[in-house]
């Protein structure tokens, strides 16, 4: 078969925009303007491009909102929504508060030359002290005197050194902390401002605040695990301090240094003493009135009641006590 012949390039004709054209005289209103043509040689030939399928690449699109996200992404994109459109309670708003870098920091300092010792190094340290006490509790032999009282003395001995010898470090769990907080034994509680969900240690401040124990709230769960060798720690407290290091927890437990949780603290309690205030306007207004309405009321009703009045308030009060006699007798 005869090869086909390749078609020769089509020519692009150009249009030149239209120009403003001067009138030329003896011209008739209403004339059309006529605009010049010309034919010029195409540099480029259009090649417009075909989107379909296998042919063009497409440009690039945003397709996020056709990812199926893990269950875990679309729970806390919804959960920060549902934080910023709601109204929050002072309760949970309280844990967007935390403490501002510069306290953070040295606290977290403190807090990282009070880590507890590692499952080794506690092994160890059980295991010498164990080895210690059996020293002093050996076996009695039979028929051999021993002073009962003499070793048991001695047995307290090494269970007062065991006991100051153990290092003091920080204290964690939430079981843990709420025993120490219960007990008046904690002397500052750290609380994570990400814990999920967040109803765990949503009552903690308000324990804190009725045992008097200073507390404050960090950022990032994870930090407070590190200190602790965890992955995460929701709460962290001090029991003690050691005598190297008393100076920095005492400029901590300033006033100055956790002002912005202090202000925040009596901002929620004076929340509550208002309530408390209003109602006990309520309950004296309401006596007011009660008094001034005895006052309207004629001497004879106020003091001087008859004998049939006298007679249903006894019958009152003794069908009241008989119903709470039997009442009580039931329970």
């Amino acid at each position: 078969m005869p090869a086909k012949k390749a078609a020769a390039p089509t020519k692009m004709t150009i249009v030149e925009p239209k120009g403003i054209e001067k009138k030329k005289k003896g011209t008739q209103k209403g004339e059309k303007k006529e605009s010049a043509k010309k034919q010029l040689a195409a540099l480029f030939q259009a090649r417009p491009k075909d989107w379909t399928l296998g042919v063009a690449v497409p440009h690039k699109r945003d397709l996020t909102h056709f990812v199926a996200w893990p269950r875990y992404v679309r729970l806390a994109r919804q959960k920060r929504i549902l934080l910023n459109r709601l109204k929050c309670p002072p309760a949970i708003n309280m844990f967007r508060h935390s403490l501002d870098k510069a306290t953070a920091v040295s606290l977290f300092k403190l807090m990282n030359k009070m880590r507890p010792e590692e499952d080794a190094a506690r092994r160890k340290r059980r295991i010498a002290n164990a080895k210690r006490l059996a020293e002093v509790m050996t076996p009695i032999k039979e028929g051999e005197k021993v002073d009962l009282k003499a070793r048991r003395a001695a047995r307290q001995q090494v269970l007062k050194e065991i006991a100051s010898q153990r290092p003091i470090a920080l204290r964690f769990g939430l079981n843990t902390v709420t025993h120490l907080v219960t007990r008046n034994k904690a002397q500052l509680v750290v609380i994570a401002s990400d814990v999920d969900p967040i109803e765990l240690v949503l009552w903690l401040p308000a324990l804190c605040r009725k045992k008097k124990v200073p507390f404050c709230i960090v950022k990032n769960k994870a930090r407070l695990g590190q200190l602790v060798h965890r992955k995460t720690a929701s709460v962290v407290a001090f029991t003690d301090v050691p005598k190297d290091l008393r100076a920095d927890s005492l400029s901590l437990l300033k006033p100055s240094s956790l002002s912005s949780l202090i202000t925040y603290t009596f901002f929620v309690s004076g929340v509550s003493l208002f309530l408390a205030l209003s109602t006990m306007l309520v309950r004296l207004s309401a006596s007011a009135v009660s008094l001034v309405l005895r006052s309207r009321r004629s001497k004879k009703e106020v003091t001087g009641l008859g004998e049939k009045n006298r007679k249903r308030k006894k019958e009152r009060n003794e069908k009241n006590e008989l119903e709470s006699t039997f009442f009580f007798s039931r329970y």
